[in-house]
């Protein structure tokens, strides 16, 4: 609710039927009281006692002061302060209410009939303006091509919660700065050194990066420690913190990776004779017909076999065999049962 309430969303109240007028007096008033240049021809927007300014308009005006800069910024992005609108938007300013009806079901289509230019201008903009799909995808993609794998997830996270919150405001400020300095400089015929034209510009970013580093001074972490990391932290217990055990566990484990190293490196390929020895004893346990006697199970598989082999252990009417299983011999061995061959 907090961005739907803000600017840029704010402004497409313009096309409210009841609510449009109220909104742009109040925008015109936080854009005249940020220094953007207007103009005259509009509706009242000014008064002399602030408690005169209608609930309407006032309801408006609270939220854009919550951010007038940035609301006096999008009132010139949204290109409001631009004559080729500002016919419709004087115009829009002195509506009477009414006149566009809130019962009608195409509020758009009104607003875009009695204001082209300025439905125009906002449609331009916003059909423009990058969705949260857009940046996700685009931030993934920046990822994608630029993280550094010996960077941790958690330092990434934060640079990019950096850039998008404080580090675009420093841009932003540092960018209107240029701005008017270069406005001032057309406007004069001074010439300076190039040391001096950049000297005001260094003291800005300087300034910015001590404001930016104060939430990590140790007096603004250690106001958010607890009291037992507090107590931890203290000299009195880092002094009394016994470390002989710890570092005896250290040294043991880097001991232990050397000799784990030395035995990868110098240990010994095992053989195929080593193997097939491996396999020859090592003793099954998983046959239903095992019973811990290795020459009288081979013995009764041996004794198995030679059964199967017989010519009458395949003649279903002589030995009678699972249908199923016999089926399935058949269409295995086929030659089995040829002309001329069956029974031989």
């Amino acid at each position: 609710s907090s961005i739907l309430l803000s600017a840029p969303v704010l402004y497409l109240v313009l096309s409210h039927p009841d609510r449009g007028r109220d909104f742009l007096r109040a925008a015109l008033a936080v854009a005249s009281e940020s220094g953007v240049d207007i103009g005259v021809g509009w509706g009242q927007y000014q008064y002399d006692n602030p408690d005169e300014r209608p609930a309407g308009e006032k309801m408006f005006y609270d939220k854009l002061c919550h951010e007038k800069e940035e609301s006096a910024h999008w009132f010139q992005q949204l290109g409001l302060c631009r004559p080729v609108v500002q016919s419709e938007l004087k115009a829009l300013s002195m509506e009477e209410k009414g006149v566009r009806t809130q019962d009608s079901c195409t509020w758009l289509g009104d607003f875009r009939e009695k204001y082209p230019i300025t439905f125009a201008g906002l449609s331009a903009v916003f059909r423009h303006l990058p969705s949260n799909s857009r940046l996700t995808e685009s931030n993934h993609g920046d990822m994608r091509q630029n993280k550094d794998d010996s960077h941790v997830w958690r330092f990434t996270d934060a640079r990019q919660t950096f850039m998008t919150n404080q580090g675009h405001k420093d841009r932003e400020e540092r960018r209107k700065f240029m701005r008017k300095k270069g406005t001032a400089a057309s406007n004069t015929n001074n010439k300076t050194t190039k040391h001096e034209g950049c000297k005001d510009t260094v003291e800005m970013v300087g300034r910015q990066l001590l404001k930016a580093t104060e939430q990590y001074t140790f007096e603004a972490l250690y106001a958010d420690f607890d009291e037992d990391t507090r107590k931890k932290l203290s000299v009195g217990s880092v002094a009394a913190e016994d470390f002989s055990e710890m570092e005896k566990k250290i040294a043991a484990k880097k001991v232990d990776d050397i000799e784990k190293a030395r035995r990868r490196k110098t240990g010994r390929p095992v053989t195929l004779e080593e193997w097939k020895k491996a396999a020859d004893n090592t003793v099954p346990d998983n046959d239903k017909d095992w019973d811990g006697d290795v020459n009288s199970d081979a013995a009764k598989r041996l004794e198995r076999l030679h059964t199967m082999l017989g010519v009458s252990y395949w003649d279903k009417n002589v030995t009678p065999l699972n249908p199923t299983f016999y089926n399935e011999v058949k269409a295995v061995l086929p030659y089995l049962w040829r002309d001329g061959m069956m029974g031989q």
